[in-house]
């Protein structure tokens, strides 16, 4: 990708693809991407080469507030756009973690884990045979829930190693773990490389009886 990610260039790019595999565009039957607007540009090329094309559902190439419903509203004849359930979940649990008492709890593990992971700290972890706490990607949840995990881990052994933990909510982490694990299992879930369109009415299934247990307990 040379250019800029606008849906004519990638429709571009998609076409010189198949071509190169002799794949013809008959049997393609969908596409899956992310939510971005450029896709279901893209998509929409596919299905219409006119010109006019450019004046259609989607003007804008890039995301915007309700690209969920451009999306959800467009009537693809040719190539149908699937939306891809891993980055949907994605969006909806960064949403939740840009509220500003679970932001501002992330951030402050996420100074504790950037402290332990320097200088005589980071000796005493390594001398005990104690992993190493991860660093999150802000704009990555799944990353974020890993750094917290792992933290966690290290509970029992930062308190009685005295180190200065003493403005992390420990209730809180264990109640983010506990909130998210089923998202975070049904993400890992999502993203195998075997995964069929069947499977993902078990998978709801299965997230929906852990929330109800969950709920009821």
């Amino acid at each position: 990708m040379f250019e800029s990610h606008s849906g004519r260039y990638i429709k571009e790019r998609l076409t010189s693809i198949l071509q190169e595999y002799e794949i013809e565009m008959e049997n393609v039957f969908s596409i899956t991407s992310d939510n971005g607007n450029n896709m279901v540009k893209a998509i929409e090329i596919f299905n219409d080469d006119d010109e006019a094309t450019d004046k259609s559902l989607v003007d804008d190439d890039w995301i915007s507030d309700d690209a969920m419903r451009k999306l959800d509203s467009i009537n693809l004849s040719g190539v149908h756009l699937v939306r891809c359930a891993a980055h949907t979940l994605h969006l909806c649990v960064y949403d939740v973690n840009q509220q500003s008492e679970i932001s501002e709890n992330i951030n402050i593990c996420r100074n504790l884990c950037i402290a332990l992971r320097k200088g005589t700290h980071r000796r005493t972890l390594i001398e005990h045979n104690k992993n190493i706490p991860t660093l999150d990607v802000a704009t990555n949840w799944i990353s974020t829930f890993t750094m917290l995990k792992r933290l966690l881990e290290l509970k029992e052994f930062l308190a009685a190693e005295s180190f200065p933990t003493k403005t992390i909510d420990w209730v809180w982490i264990e109640l983010y773990i506990n909130a998210f694990q089923d998202a975070y299992d049904a993400t890992i879930r999502l993203q195998h490389e075997q995964l069929v369109y069947s499977r993902i009415s078990g998978l709801h299934f299965d997230v929906s009886i852990s929330q109800d247990k969950e709920f009821y307990i």
